[in-house]
């Protein structure tokens, strides 16, 4: 599925225009950076005829978003009155059972965007708080975010996750700027843009000296996949036709371990193969799923 490509007002001046399926993190120091960045990002969206979800946390609650956005829209009140735009507390989105779900949170995200083209936006415009997650949930959560990703830049959606930075530490850094395509943070003359694309962000992790398993154990993949995908002679070579269905049945994965393997839950690769997004082979008398790994390999090469 490929979606015509048109970009959007971020309202953000140090990022300018931005194609639909952006995924942004920010990190933020206080309430005022928050501020900074979400007000004129949500104000633009409702300009343009996104729909817009808030999800809020410490140190800036739903209704003072309401009121900091209010300051810069001041006919907010006719977008809420025709429910352009939820604010929310980030648990509401994140943890609706009391602890991190990374599948429903990626089911609510597509359903959101169909919901909004559903009633005549021209999008999905989404933001997050990632102060209320706990430390325990912070690798699923990274990991969700690489899935996310790859939601969101085949969708018409735009998707903006602030992180604080006084609580990241320096492996934590990189496992959140391996799941977005752009980087906000405050530098002392204002705010500044890293742009993050495909394997660049994998190359970089190891030329400052990391191991595969390191970059690996940080992203949430196998240290094999970051040495297929960075070594300079692999090569991955095409299943012939002419191979019979059983010998082009051995050694694939079932979906545990392909989802193991993508560093997602079986669910979402399950999801997925119904999507078309990743083609799985039917197998024995209950047609389980079971996944090619060159077909695993090229499917996260295209998320770059």
């Amino acid at each position: 599925m490929k979606m015509q490509v048109k970009n959007r007002a971020s309202g953000i001046d140090c990022v300018g225009p931005l194609p639909w399926g952006t995924h942004i993190c920010q990190f933020y120091q206080s309430k005022s950076d928050l501020v900074d960045i979400l007000v004129p990002y949500f104000k633009k969206g409702l300009e343009d005829n996104e729909y817009c979800l808030w999800a809020a946390s410490d140190p800036l609650s739903a209704q003072e978003c309401l009121v900091e956005l209010g300051k810069a829209v001041p006919n907010l009140d006719e977008y809420l009155n025709r429910q352009q735009i939820t604010v929310t507390d980030s648990k509401a989105i994140y943890a609706r059972q009391g602890e991190f779900d990374a599948d429903s949170t990626v089911q609510t995200l597509v359903d959101t965007v169909d919901s909004a083209l559903k009633h005549g936006f021209d999008g999905l415009r989404i933001s997050g708080n990632t102060s209320w997650l706990p430390e325990r949930e912070w690798r699923p959560f990274a990991q969700y975010e690489l899935s996310a990703d790859f939601i969101l830049h085949r969708r018409k959606a735009i998707g903006l996750c602030s992180y604080p930075l006084d609580r990241c530490a320096p492996s934590d850094i990189l496992e959140v700027v391996s799941g977005h395509r752009l980087v906000l943070i405050r530098a002392t003359d204002g705010w500044r843009l890293i742009r993050n694309n495909g394997n660049e962000r994998l190359a970089s992790l190891r030329n400052r000296g990391l191991t595969y398993q390191e970059i690996g154990q940080i992203i949430g993949v196998s240290r094999q996949r970051i040495a297929d995908v960075l070594s300079p002679n692999r090569r991955i070579g095409p299943v012939s036709a002419k191979k019979t269905h059983s010998a082009s049945l051995q050694g694939l994965l079932s979906a545990t371990d392909a989802a193991r393997f993508l560093g997602i839950h079986a669910n979402t690769i399950r999801r997925w193969s119904d999507e078309g997004l990743i083609h799985a082979y039917r197998v024995g008398t209950r047609l389980d799923r079971r996944f090619r790994r060159t077909d695993l390999e090229k499917f996260l090469e295209t998320r770059g």
